[in-house]
């Protein structure tokens, strides 16, 4: 029997041709592969810290706070330069921030392999933050830059939450290896020279950068003052940040559980399928046509992304620590795709990577609170108080989505209605 297929069927399938179609747009593959080498690089951060800190000193809560303190100056850097790179091209803001913060890094791996007084780590950490710009929003507003007039700004934004969860597939990975197979201080300084290498080849890409003030010209919207005062703004920053006081403690707590376990290099394994398992979800739900309410999907998926993160209760060996880690992963990726998706709907286009920029530093900020809180909890009564952590705040945290779904609705209609 012969299969007929009609005229104009879509023979590759709705998945690959939503992602084909934005990749062959001018200069979208070249940026979008540069961007995936930084944040590769930004993948094994956390982990190559926690794993250089703990062996060389020792302690947990140092390594966490440490996390907690880069991640903190970073929330509030980040939100800074990407105003900057608003206001004065990316050109001249993004080359030199990674170049300084990848320097202070470095300065922090010698520091860390000299043995010095652990208070004087803080000082390279906390200024390394404060001096990252967010790569991925940088990317994106690249993504928004080029899919200007079309819509694709979704299958965008999924294939970079899709991208980002790859990486932290392969950075944790990565940096596990190399710690452990070549030095603890191998993985930070790794870390440094990645994004280096990455900046200066993005750099290089002029003609997908957006013009200083890309969209400005919107009318009857407000393109300055205090972004979080922006009507339902502050609501998306609230919830991911609750939401990413829990995801903040899952490194340590891994970590930590795997040495309890005596099997410390299972946990690049751990953290590797949790990523997977983002990525998973997060190519499968950008590849439909969603047409039911934004605000209402972003509820659905933090309920979801809740009930899959309280499977680490269940965790008592590498094995099931890996297979649960799979199932809180898969709300990952959709959760973060619809907090930048309302960012964009929210803020003026002027403002966009600002606007997409502040959805990291909520993050940064939940990641810095969860990490230091779970580091303490850890060191006081061991790595099932890190996992309760992370479960008591994913659910707050959805508890919070679910008080913000009206006036986020309303918000997003007024927008539309003006145009």
């Amino acid at each position: 029997m012969t299969t007929v297929v009609p005229d104009g069927a879509d023979v590759e399938g709705p998945i690959v041709r939503s992602y084909l179609a934005i990749l062959r747009l001018p200069g979208a593959l070249a940026f979008c592969a540069t961007g995936f080498l930084i944040r590769l690089g930004g993948s094994m951060s956390t982990i190559a810290t926690i794993l250089m800190v703990s062996s060389l000193y020792g302690s947990y809560g140092l390594a966490g706070a440490l996390v907690a303190a880069s991640s903190a100056s970073w929330a509030v850097g980040s939100a800074f330069l990407a105003h900057l790179a608003d206001r004065f091209g990316q050109r001249r803001v993004m080359l030199p921030s990674v170049l300084v913060s990848s320097g202070l890094l470095l300065l922090l791996v010698v520091l860390a392999w000299r043995h010095v007084p652990a208070w004087v780590l803080f000082i390279p950490q906390i200024l390394c933050g404060f001096t990252s710009i967010s790569i991925p929003a940088v990317i994106k507003a690249r993504w928004a830059f080029v899919t200007q007039g079309l819509d694709q700004f979704q299958s965008a934004l999924s294939l970079e939450s899709t991208l980002d969860e790859i990486t932290y597939v392969v950075g944790p990975l990565l940096a596990t290896a190399i710690s452990l197979g070549v030095a603890p201080v191998a993985a930070p300084a790794a870390v440094a020279l990645t994004s280096m290498a990455g900046a200066l080849l993005l750099h290089l890409q002029r003609r997908t950068e957006p013009e200083p003030g890309f969209g400005r010209q919107e009318s009857g919207e407000k393109a300055s003052g205090f972004l979080p005062a922006i009507p339902g703004t502050a609501l998306v920053i609230a919830s991911i940040a609750v939401i990413a006081i829990g995801l903040g403690g899952v490194s340590v707590t891994m970590t930590a559980a795997t040495e309890a376990w005596g099997v410390p290099g299972t946990v690049g394994i751990a953290l590797g399928l949790m990523s997977l398992g983002s990525a998973c979800g997060g190519f499968a739900y950008g590849a439909r046509h969603w047409t039911s309410p934004l605000a209402r999907r972003y509820l659905v998926i933090a309920l979801i992304l809740a009930a899959g993160v309280s499977a680490y209760l269940l965790a008592g060996g590498p094995v099931t620590l890996s297979a649960c880690a799979f199932v809180a992963g898969a709300a990952m990726a959709p959760t973060m795709i619809n907090a930048n998706a309302l960012m964009r709907g929210l803020v003026p286009a002027a403002r966009l990577t600002e606007g997409l920029a502040w959805v990291g530093t909520s993050v940064g900020l939940g990641f810095a609170a969860g990490a230091a809180l779970a580091g303490q909890l850890i060191d006081r009564s061991g790595y099932r108080a890190g996992f309760w952590m992370i479960v008591t705040a994913v659910w707050v945290g959805a508890l919070v989505v679910l008080g913000s779904v009206r006036v986020l609705s309303a918000r997003l209609a007024a927008r539309a209605e003006s145009g």
